[in-house]
């Protein structure tokens, strides 16, 4: 869920953006997460985007106020902040989405994007790009502000072919936070994800 800025400060009165995280989760599929999002009134919530994804199909959907339209992502590389994908009118946008495509197309990365996570974040760590030189304030990927910035941040890797799923979590900026293993989602549990610890333990070996 990614806040959406509104024109005129947002409606304290309006639904928990939250609460709409929760009620898509409770759907099977991203698609009937998607169809459910779209059925929604925008004008019950604040502005907002959600980003709905599994191994096999994506779609955001974006609340600018008066709907909700869903929209679905092909493949490929895509970024996503508050306003909507892949946004290359600020050319800002353009240089930061240039960086990560070169590191996707890294052999390194792509035969192990999980072993060479640090490179991924390193990006998210970056003060330097700008994501929307339009908002007329500071915005970059790790941005830190005295009562505005990144609070934490997640690496989530899925593989479409495979049942592989691992997730890392920085509690904190991740210019000075460390990512850690992160519990997996098993049914209605949360446990230990046995292909990440058995990375872990290889690489301790």
């Amino acid at each position: 869920m990614l806040n959406r800025r509104a024109e005129n400060g947002g409606n304290p009165d309006a639904r928990s953006r939250g609460l709409l995280c929760l009620d898509a989760l409770r759907r099977r599929t991203a698609h009937e997460a998607a169809e459910f999002a779209s059925q929604e009134r925008g004008s019950d919530y604040n502005p907002f985007n959600l980003l709905i994804v599994s191994r096999t199909e994506a779609f955001v959907a974006y609340n600018r106020g008066a709907s909700i339209e869903v929209v679905e992502i092909k493949p490929g590389l895509h970024l996503l902040s508050n306003l909507d994908l892949n946004d290359f009118e600020c050319p800002k946008i353009s240089a930061s989405y240039g960086k990560f495509a070169a590191l996707g197309e890294r052999e390194d990365f792509r035969r192990d994007p999980i072993g060479q996570r640090a490179a991924l974040g390193a990006l998210l760590a970056d003060h330097n790009t700008q994501l929307d030189a339009r908002s007329g304030r500071p915005n970059a990927l790790c941005l830190h502000l005295e009562n505005y910035g990144t609070r934490s941040s997640s690496m989530i890797f899925m593989r479409g072919e495979t049942s592989e799923m691992a997730h890392y979590f920085a509690p904190g900026p991740p210019c000075v936070t460390a990512y850690g293993a992160a519990m997996m989602p098993r049914g209605r549990n949360l446990t230990p994800n046995p292909f990440l610890e058995g990375r872990e333990q290889s690489r301790r070996s």
